[in-house]
């Protein structure tokens, strides 16, 4: 964990540096500052244009999952699932223009299968509260 906060510290924009600080504090119970790390990669890439946001809104649902916070978690699912919309309508408009894009295909059926395991798992957390 020490080495990852020094190349944070050096390269304080790394997003996979810090996801992978932000997962290792999720790993010893350091939710706080797991938490902290994914805001911070959330801030980072909101200025980049069609930055999957959701993955990190996913990621920061989990946090709370394990911290036993359901609603903040399904709020921060919420949010990936509207970061998905806008990535699943990018997707389709894209496919629409080049029918012969396998890529684009393959990047919209797999964001279409993630979001019906999230929406799944809203579901079950709503009515099996713990």
């Amino acid at each position: 964990m020490n080495d990852y906060e020094r190349l944070v510290a050096i390269k304080p924009d790394s997003t996979n540096y810090i996801k992978t600080l932000a997962e290792l504090k999720r790993g010893f119970d350091m939710f706080n500052e797991a938490l902290h790390l994914y805001n911070r990669i959330l801030e980072i890439n909101s200025t980049k244009d069609y930055e999957n946001l959701y993955k990190t809104y996913k990621e920061i649902g989990n946090t709370y999952i394990e911290m036993g916070k359901i609603e903040p978690a399904i709020n921060m699912y919420n949010k990936a699932l509207d970061d998905m919309d806008i990535h699943l309508s990018r997707y389709a408009t894209e496919i629409k223009t080049d029918k012969d894009n396998s890529t684009t295909s393959y990047l919209l059926n797999s964001l279409k299968s993630d979001k019906a395991k999230l929406l799944d798992y809203i579901d079950y957390l709503k009515n099996n509260p713990q």
